[in-house]
């Protein structure tokens, strides 16, 4: 594959919701452009874009795959992305190293939960795109129906630059209404057509939609409105190079339509992505940080400017070995160079290089500004690295991925295994940065963090295939804490004589509630010497320990002073390990009388949801114990602020997709700890005793 300049290049993400058809639109496109020589398709398991074993075996995407096109002297660089939500990481990594995005859009569905979801992320980051309505041979296909949702839905600016000829099973081809021509269709899937007159029977709503169009394309230039306003009317050249520009700047989003399956109106389309969709020289420059100073600076994307690349993907396959997918922003990334990890802070030898066609590999001795590709073997680095030279240290900013939605605590199926659990689990979170995992001590359980089930099996089976290991989910603990509700007073005696030196420690505490999120305080109110100075750092420090543990379910102790007022000691026997044991002894007494109480986690959730739904979801937030704080109208959708027990929210997000048909989705994070109610607080206290019972 030859090297292409930077206005030559287009980097372009396809999205959408689960199940449009991005897959096999990407499938056509590759047809199209003699990348393969046969049509994949997702059921038989023989598409290039989705070869992974996980997504062979599950009839979806999982990963973000990359494919590289040549099309009329440019280069396109597609990035198939998923459509389930579990998967959005792999989305915006995608997202991250694009200039374009095509939104794939059901005919027979119209816009769904996944296109507006997607919309959103690609309209924050104010990215060019196309609106591309899929499988019109469908058999309720509604091309009108289509129009109209992403018009109420994701706003004016989406006008269709295409129509159909026919649908369902008499789609036969497209509508140029630019070049106000009609391109009919072969039917053997070949991508093979005519161009023709317009049909009679669309003559009208072609001209219709030109018109409307003609507006749109002199809104975005001064000359061609000029032009406009004096003749009433805009060349084929002059309304294409108008709507390129609209594109450009947000102000338009071209509806085209496509057959995947049948392969109608797919080099259409692909045309479109070269004259609606910039180049990376549009953004102009790149932020970033520079690691010496902390500064943030712009740096032109420009291949005379210092080396930018960027690690947006990272496979680790058996037969591929280690591979890192570069987006190069600046400079040019070339084959035995050497870079730096800004984030590693550590060298890295560039070695081969490659363009990839999923997971097909085209060599290559270098990556021009712009362009994506792939270097193999790279020793440190790992998603959201940054490779530049050393003198030039920066760092671009992360990929903008979800906090997680779910969690699930998970063991070992054999005994003993767990650290190579923990090893494999933190290597393929390097790999893919929408999971995390926690080791929590406290509740002495492994916590895995993810966006969703599928997302889970996903990374449990990938555990057993990459590095032979099993585990099994199970319900993840919950960090209590135990706090007292008034004061109280005690004394500690820690007294022992059994054959040589003695020992004796002996002191009283009082112990009080602090307000929440104080913590710890300790005061010494010793007089008089009862308790000698030199122990009295022992004493503090026989609480600390005893807090450790409550006396309730065994909890740690948080938010309370603990006084020592008074004491004895004996010239002999008495030494910090004595007071320290007196310390503890008397904390623990004190804590039974000081009338002691579990806290929960509560945390603050926002769930976007369509109004339909909305009574339904504030019902279920009700029956888990959530409070409401807030409703809003944000977007078409309500957004609904709610403080809700950690406890209560154990699989909500399957839940939540499960009630609102996939159109929902949440965010969630720490607020504070709430005191349990005495009811649940009983059935923890008993649960604590009999796990103790059953492990004595």
């Amino acid at each position: 594959m030859k090297k292409y300049e930077i206005s030559e290049l287009r980097n372009v993400a396809i999205v959408g919701h689960q199940s449009s058809g991005k897959t096999s639109l990407c499938e056509a496109v590759l047809f199209n452009a003699g990348v393969i020589n046969r049509i994949g398709k997702i059921e038989e398991g023989n598409t290039l874009m989705d070869s992974d074993s996980e997504e062979i075996k599950r009839k979806i995407s999982v990963y973000s795959n990359v494919a590289a096109i040549e099309h009329n002297k440019k280069k396109i660089n597609l990035l198939d992305t998923p459509g389930y939500e579990d998967f959005i990481g792999q989305t915006m990594a995608a997202l991250k190293v694009i200039e374009g995005g095509i939104i794939v859009v059901s005919a027979e569905h119209g816009v769904e939960s996944g296109t507006e979801k997607t919309w959103g992320y690609l309209a924050k980051d104010e990215i060019p795109r196309i609106v591309c309505v899929n499988k019109m041979d469908k058999e309720h296909a509604d091309f009108d129906k289509c129009v109209k949702d992403a018009q109420d839905t994701l706003g004016k600016t989406v006008m269709p630059i295409m129509l159909p000829v026919g649908q369902g099973s008499e789609f036969r081809g497209v509508i140029n209404i630019l070049k106000k021509k009609a391109y009919i269709y072969s039917k053997d899937s070949k991508g093979t057509f005519k161009e023709e007159d317009i049909p009679d029977q669309m003559v009208d709503k072609a001209a219709e939609w030109r018109q409307k169009l003609q507006d749109f394309a002199a809104e975005s230039d001064d000359s061609l409105l000029e032009k406009f306003l004096e003749s009433g009317e805009l060349t084929d050249e002059e309304l294409s190079r108008g709507l390129g520009a609209g594109c450009r700047q947000g102000t338009l989003v071209p509806m085209v339509v496509t057959s995947a399956t049948t392969n109608v109106g797919v080099k259409q389309l692909v045309d479109m992505i070269v004259e609606m969709l910039p180049s990376p020289e549009w953004r102009h420059e790149i932020e970033v940080k520079s690691v010496s100073s902390d500064e943030i600076k712009t740096i032109k994307i420009d291949k005379g400017s210092p080396v930018i690349s960027f690690v947006f993907k990272s496979l680790s396959e058996k037969d591929i070995g280690d591979m890192s997918y570069l987006r190069v922003f600046s400079g040019e990334v070339t084959g035995s160079q050497d870079l730096y990890n800004s984030n590693e802070e550590s060298s890295e030898r560039i070695g081969q290089l490659f363009f990839m066609q999923g997971k097909k590999k085209i060599d290559t001795d270098s990556i021009p500004t712009g362009d994506i590709g792939a270097a193999v073997k790279l020793k440190t680095a790992k998603v959201n690295c940054t490779l530049c030279k050393k003198r030039d240290s920066f760092l671009v900013s992360s990929i903008n991925c979800p906090s997680p939605s779910i969690r699930t605590g998970i063991i070992p199926k054999v005994k003993g295994e767990m650290d190579k659990v923990g090893m494999g689990l933190h290597k393929l979170a390097d790999e893919d940065i929408s999971f995390s995992i926690e080791s929590n001590q406290q509740l002495r359980q492994t916590i895995l963090s993810g966006q969703g089930e599928q997302h889970f099996d996903v990374i449990i089976s990938r555990l057993k295939e990459r590095y032979n290991v099993e585990v099994e989910m199970v319900p993840p603990k919950v960090e209590y804490l135990e706090t007292i509700s008034a004061a109280a007073s005690a004394q500690g005696k820690h007294k022992k004589q059994s054959g040589g030196r003695g020992q004796y420690g002996d002191v009283h505490l009082r112990i009080e509630p602090l307000s929440r999120g104080e913590g710890f305080k300790f005061v010494n109110e010793v007089v008089g010497g009862n308790v000698p100075t030199k122990h009295i750092p022992a004493v503090e420090k026989g609480i600390i320990e005893a807090m450790e543990g409550g006396v309730l379910a065994g909890h740690k102790i948080v938010d309370l002073k603990a006084t020592l007022f008074d004491g004895s000691y004996h010239s002999v026997d008495s030494s910090d390990a004595a007071f320290k044991a007196a310390g503890s002894k008397g904390f623990k007494i004190a804590m039974k009388e000081a009338k002691p109480v579990l806290l929960e986690p509560i945390m603050e959730i926002e769930v976007f949801v369509p109004d339909e739904h909305m009574g339904d979801v504030m019902g279920d937030l009700s029956m888990r114990r959530g409070k409401i704080m807030g409703t809003e109208q944000e977007k078409g959708q309500q957004r609904i602020t709610a403080q809700v027990p950690l406890a209560d929210l154990y699989r909500y997000s399957t839940s939540l997709r499960s009630m609102t048909q996939g159109r929902a989705n949440h965010s969630r994070k720490f607020s504070h700890y709430e005191t349990v109610p005495h009811e649940q607080a009983q059935k923890l206290i008993a649960q604590f005793k009999k796990e103790n019972e059953e492990s004595d």
